[in-house]
């Protein structure tokens, strides 16, 4: 089934309630974590929980560094992304393949492809720069959004303001899109499950 895609602004209020209840992106590798883990059992419990009252749960409200100078720079990145490969890049929205998924690219690009962007400290861009390549930390967001988006490739910078950026391309992966759809289906079955417990 295609993706339906949505022209919003992420971080808005629309935004945040289209994700409710769903599988995204950056938490994908939760999926393949062991069942007995806090790091699988946390992303159960909390699509349960916000399938069950249709909020998010209150996490304390704590918003990190990095995470505010990745909201900063962002723009930054993709500006400098359009002059080192001469594309065009907008909204990127967010994608909904279904009630139970879908993915939030940071960027669309000439409409055709996907941009990730990940603002990083000078230590682990020039890590990156000497080691190019996806990092391991994000093969499973970037193939989640392949296998939502329906797109064919998607390209992923690395960015320090004061550094070269790390760009790379990505294809999809039949291998992992399988193991994608197998995650979603036991995700599935064990949120229905605990929310038939906790109702």
């Amino acid at each position: 089934m295609k993706a339906k895609w949505h022209n919003i602004e992420q971080n808005t209020d629309e935004w945040l309630l289209l994700r409710l209840g769903k599988v995204t992106a950056s938490p994908a590798k939760d999926m393949f974590s062991k069942p007995e883990t806090a790091t699988y059992q946390n992303l159960i419990n909390r699509l349960a929980y916000e399938r069950l009252f249709g909020e998010a749960p209150d996490e304390g409200g704590f918003v990190g560094y990095w995470l505010d100078h990745g909201h900063e720079f962002e723009p930054l990145a993709a500006e400098l992304y359009e002059l080192e490969t001469f594309n065009d890049t907008s909204n990127g929205g967010f994608f909904e393949k279904d009630e139970w998924s879908g993915c939030s690219p940071d960027r669309i690009i000439n409409g055709s492809g996907l941009l990730e962007v990940k603002c990083v400290k000078y230590t682990t861009q020039i890590e990156r720069i000497l080691n190019p390549g996806i990092p391991s930390e994000y093969k499973w967001q970037v193939q989640f959004q392949l296998f939502i988006s329906g797109f064919e490739w998607l390209d992923f910078i690395s960015f320090h303001e004061k550094l070269k950026p790390m760009i790379v391309s990505v294809k999809p992966d039949p291998v992992m899109f399988e193991q994608i759809e197998s995650g979603l289906s036991k995700v599935i079955n064990d949120v229905t499950k605990r929310i038939e417990l906790i109702r």
